[in-house]
């Protein structure tokens, strides 16, 4: 199965780049809402994506929902195949970021609702063997722990 990766431009999107957290504030709520210092709008009315820098710092993206529906129906390129979008470059202001290639690499905007049907499946189906998995072996540790019980009363 190819999994297609797609670009948009990056003037579609609000960039951001966040420091490391003085202690704690480290989680991706946390960094949301960092980010939300250098937006015109609200981070709860965008659909954003983040990638830890090789320093520790975190390079995060943002676009309006509305917007990224409107720019994936005008993309005659992007299929069921298509598994990841992420920008096709990195505005100047952010380019001397240590390990930048890698995490613009991780940027994918097509997670949550717009994550490809084909990947959600993909995923459901994993975690569902990994649940069928762990309740057989359980089953065999039950079975195996009660002969044993039984070899030892007789």
């Amino acid at each position: 199965m190819t999994r297609a990766v797609a670009s948009m431009p990056a003037t579609l999107l609000y960039w951001g780049h966040l420091p490391v957290p003085a202690a704690g504030g480290g989680d991706s709520d946390a960094a949301r809402f960092r980010f939300e210092r250098f937006l015109p709008l609200p981070v709860d009315d965008l659909h954003v994506t983040s990638a830890r820098l090789s320093d520790g710092s975190t390079l995060i993206v943002g676009i309006e929902p509305q917007r990224l529906r409107t720019y994936l129906a005008t993309r005659a390129d992007m299929s069921p195949q298509t598994w990841e979008l992420v920008p096709s470059e990195v505005p100047a202001h952010l380019s001397a970021l240590p390990g930048l290639t890698s995490a613009v690499c991780r940027l994918n905007l097509l997670h949550g609702e717009f994550e490809p049907a084909p990947r959600r499946r993909l995923r459901r189906v994993t975690a569902w063997l990994a649940q069928v998995a762990l309740a057989l072996i359980a089953i065999a540790v039950v079975i195996g722990v009660e002969r044993r019980h039984q070899a030892a009363l007789d």
